[in-house]
């Protein structure tokens, strides 16, 4: 029977990070079946979700100290469900975007209306780049939302437009994949 772990971890960038993590998975007879990995602020940061035996996988579990240690990273783990578990609630993918000049809250504020809405957050980036023009900082951000089959598009994209005058930045949300 399979099992599942989910391994964050964060330290100094430096290369050869992710070689070190992968190998210890591997080493552990065990697989990586999804994962995040970015350098933020000169750190490095990764999710990752670890399937493989029952028994190869509490062995990984019981190890990490050991990677903890070599690796210099700091790492937390949960055991986690088969990522083809069925929902508690059916939900439909949809893709949002926004873009505006930054300031602070702007996740915030829209993660707070989703999250009223019901809305569940599957995946986030966010970034800050400066305009050519003007080097003004401008905020992006990209989301995949699982959206209750009880609410309808329209009703989403109102109160999202709204917010997004309110905070001067341009929010859309499309079906997605």
């Amino acid at each position: 029977m399979s099992a599942y772990l989910v391994m964050s971890a964060i330290g100094q960038d430096r290369p050869g990070i992710v070689d070190e993590v992968s190998a210890f998975v591997l080493a552990h007879e065990c697989n990586v079946e999804d994962s995040r990995m970015a350098v933020l602020g000169g750190d490095f940061a990764l999710i990752m979700l670890i399937s493989g035996a029952e028994a190869e996988v509490e062995k990984l579990s019981g190890n990490l100290a050991e990677l903890e240690k070599k690796s210099a990273l700091t790492i937390v783990s949960r055991d986690a469900k088969s990522p083809s578990a069925p929902r508690a609630v059916p939900a439909v993918p949809y893709a949002l975007k926004a873009v505006g000049m930054d300031h602070a809250g702007i996740v915030h504020n829209i993660a707070h209306l989703l999250a009223e809405m019901g809305i569940n957050v599957e995946t986030a980036e966010t970034a800050t780049s400066h305009s050519p023009q003007t080097g003004t900082p401008i905020f992006s951000m990209s989301m995949k939302l699982a959206v209750p089959g009880n609410l309808q598009a329209k009703q989403i994209r109102e109160q999202l437009a709204k917010l997004g005058d309110e905070l001067n930045v341009d929010i859309t949300i499309e079906p997605a994949a």
